[in-house]
C-alpha cells in the first residue's frame, strides 16, 4: 500500500504535469494577442541571450497584398503564437493561410491575423507559415512570435528581419537619370535642329543669288546689244 504522504506527492505531480499541458494545449490565450505573454501563470520568459529559435521570411522588402513565407527554425515548439506587426506596434496585421499541421489560425484584430498551436504535440524546426500583406501600405513590419518548449520554458519577442515596403519616390528613383538622359537627348536634338536651321539660310541665300546674278548678267548681255544697234544706226547716219 503506498503511504498517503506519498500518494499525495503523486498526485501533487500528475496535478502539476496536467497544469502544464493545460496551460498551452488548446492555442494562446486572447489576452496574449497584445502583449504575446502565454497563460503560464509563476513561470516568467526565458532570457533573449538564451533564444534558439529564428524567424525569417523570405523576402526583405514587400508590396500590398504580396505573399510572404515565414519560416521557424532552431529548435522545435510545442507552444506559439506568431504576427506581423509594425515595428514598436502591438498591432497585428496582414492574413495568415497555409499553416503547418498541430496550429490553427486566430483572430485578434482582423480574421486571421495570427496562428497559435493547436495541441500540444511537438512542432518541428523549419515551420513554415504564408502571410499576405495588407492591400494598402502600412511601411515597414516585422514577424514576432512567443514560441514555447514546454509550460516552464518559453521566448518572447523573436522577431525577424523587418521587411521595407518601397515608396513610390524609391521605386522611381532611377527615372530621374533616364530623365536627365532625354533631356540632354532633347537638348542636343534641338542644338543640331537650331544648327540645321542656321544653315539652311544660307542655302536659301545662295539659291536667292543665282536668280540675282542671272539677271544682272542678262542685263549686261542686253546693255551690250543696245550700244551695237546705237552704233551701227550711227554709222548708217554718217554713211548717208
Amino acid at each position: 500500500m503506498i503511504p498517503c504522504q506519498h500518494f499525495f506527492a503523486y498526485l501533487l505531480i500528475l496535478t502539476w504535469h496536467i497544469y502544464q499541458v493545460a496551460g498551452y494545449g488548446s492555442g494562446a490565450p486572447n489576452t496574449a494577442c497584445t502583449s504575446m505573454r502565454p497563460g503560464h501563470t509563476g513561470v516568467s520568459p526565458q532570457s533573449s541571450s538564451t533564444n534558439p529559435f529564428t524567424v525569417t521570411a523570405s523576402s526583405t522588402t514587400y508590396s500590398p497584398g504580396q505573399t510572404i513565407t515565414v519560416t521557424i527554425t532552431g529548435s522545435s515548439f510545442r507552444g506559439m503564437l506568431l504576427q506581423a506587426r509594425q515595428p514598436g506596434q502591438t498591432t497585428p496585421i496582414g492574413v495568415f493561410s497555409n499553416r503547418p499541421s498541430n496550429t490553427k489560425l486566430k483572430t485578434c484584430s482582423s480574421n486571421s491575423d495570427s496562428v497559435t498551436h493547436s495541441n500540444t504535440n511537438q512542432k518541428s524546426s523549419g515551420s513554415t507559415f504564408t502571410w499576405t500583406a495588407p492591400q494598402t501600405g502600412v511601411g515597414n513590419i516585422e514577424f514576432v512570435a512567443t514560441l514555447a518548449r514546454s509550460f516552464s520554458e518559453y521566448w518572447m519577442d523573436v522577431k525577424s528581419a523587418e521587411l521595407t515596403e518601397p515608396s513610390e519616390s524609391t521605386t522611381s528613383s532611377s527615372q530621374p537619370e533616364s530623365g536627365t538622359d532625354r533631356g540632354t537627348n532633347v537638348a542636343m536634338t534641338s542644338k543640331d535642329n537650331m544648327a540645321t536651321d542656321v544653315q539652311r539660310p544660307t542655302t536659301v541665300q545662295q539659291n536667292q543669288a543665282q536668280p540675282t546674278r542671272k539677271t544682272i548678267s542678262s542685263g549686261t548681255r542686253l546693255g551690250q546689244s543696245l550700244s551695237c544697234v546705237l552704233i551701227i544706226s550711227f554709222v548708217t547716219l554718217l554713211l548717208k
